[in-house]
């Protein structure tokens, strides 16, 4: 078996205790614009050799390793002379669902109770998975082209889904049934957020810069949101329902009350905004661009806090961690990254997919963390220990 992908030389090969891991440092080549190089710790499973992980990014330089006798850690000797210890524990599960092959992958979502996760693809389908199992429990027909948004609402009892056949249509998920197909058949919808209390839908449309807003019990839909001049590539609701955030591919970003409906704040990226997602606590949107940075905002000012540079293209996807101290994101590198939302450090690099990220989502309890590719590919990987 032939292991490729380390960053220039190797200085250093351990097992896991278990033996089903081979840890590898290695570093890259000293540049004049990086004198010192940079050092990395990947990780390969042994059995099918693929490489399933990096870590060391935001240290100082990797000079030794050790694993821990449990091999959820690993030991690690830094250039400035400090020991650091490292979490092994976002692997990548063993598990790898029936996926929607060879249809691409534009969406996922997790049922409140963590027990389903449901994806959209352009096979015109929904489908459920068992989250526990990854064995696929429903598939969810009605749709006549690619469905590019899927959500629950916050009891669990509604998914809503977008499609390009410009419909959107509401799931009893009970007894997987359509309740309501709602549209006129003149914008495609693209993205879609229910609000918290399932009160509200809002629906981003392609063919124009307008947000679509429903009130789900009466089933009747409200004034447009302006303000956009181009189509609307992400929404998302904060926590407490009280703001909205949409997103074109201008790089506007709008902020919108939902008690008025009216707009409070506007942000401008220099690039076409991808993806956006609200922190749990609301004190923080993060956003995705095309050409792979991401920006965390103050949406109370409409002031960046920070930038963050590791995808080497856009980012399609972001998801925060339910305690919010972890933000994942997916982009057209194929890479899956998790960051530390305090600081916006990059702590890890999930690797295994062969196309773009469209979509993660994170478990409600936090301890998976799915990803979805434009190959049809869904993921499972573990955000922090199973028992």
């Amino acid at each position: 078996m032939h292991l490729t992908g380390a960053a220039g030389p190797i200085d250093m090969v351990g097992f896991a205790p278990d033996g089903k891991t081979l840890t590898v440092l290695s570093h890259e080549r000293a540049e004049p614009a990086r004198p010192r190089g940079r050092a990395f710790l990947h990780q390969w499973d042994v059995a099918s050799g693929q490489r399933v992980a990096t870590f060391g990014q935001h240290l100082d330089r990797p000079t030794c390793f050790a694993h821990t006798r449990d091999g959820r850690h690993l030991v690690v000797g830094c250039f400035d002379g400090s020991l650091r210890l490292i979490s092994t524990r976002a692997r990548p599960s063993t598990r790898r669902l029936v996926d929607h092959s060879p249809a691409e992958i534009w969406a996922l979502a997790f049922a409140p109770d963590g027990k389903t996760l449901a994806s959209g693809g352009d096979d015109h389908s929904l489908r459920l998975w068992d989250a526990a199992t990854g064995l696929p429990r429903a598939t969810l027909s009605g749709h006549e082209s690619l469905v590019s948004a899927v959500a629950y609402s916050g009891d669990g009892k509604l998914l809503a889904s977008a499609s390009y056949d410009k419909t959107v249509k509401l799931w009893d998920v009970a007894t997987r049934k359509v309740l309501a197909t709602l549209g006129d058949q003149k914008d495609r919808p693209f993205s879609l957020a229910l609000s918290p209390t399932g009160e509200f839908l809002a629906v981003g449309c392609r063919d124009r810069g307008a947000v679509r807003l429903w009130h789900l019990p009466s089933r009747k839909e409200l004034p447009a949101l302006g303000g956009h001049s181009k189509q609307i590539l992400a929404l998302s609701f904060a926590a407490d329902g009280k703001t909205l955030a949409s997103a074109d591919d201008k790089g506007t970003v709008l902020l919108w009350d939902t008690t008025t409906w009216r707009e409070k704040q506007r942000l401008e990226d220099v690039n076409h905004v991808y993806c956006l997602a609200f922190a749990p606590d609301g004190r923080t949107l993060a956003t995705g661009n095309a050409h792979g940075s991401i920006r965390f905002w103050d949406p109370a000012t409409g002031r960046e806090r920070l930038a963050l540079e590791g995808h080497a293209e856009g980012v399609r996807s972001l998801a925060f961690s339910p305690d919010g101290k972890t933000l994942a994101s997916g982009g057209d590198d194929h890479a899956v990254k998790l960051w530390q939302s305090s600081t916006g450090k990059e702590l890890l690099t999930l690797k295994g997919h062969k196309r773009r990220v469209n979509a993660v989502a994170f478990s409600p309890d936090g301890r998976i963390l799915a990803s979805a590719d434009h190959a049809g590919s869904i993921k499972l990987w573990y955000a922090s220990d199973p028992d």
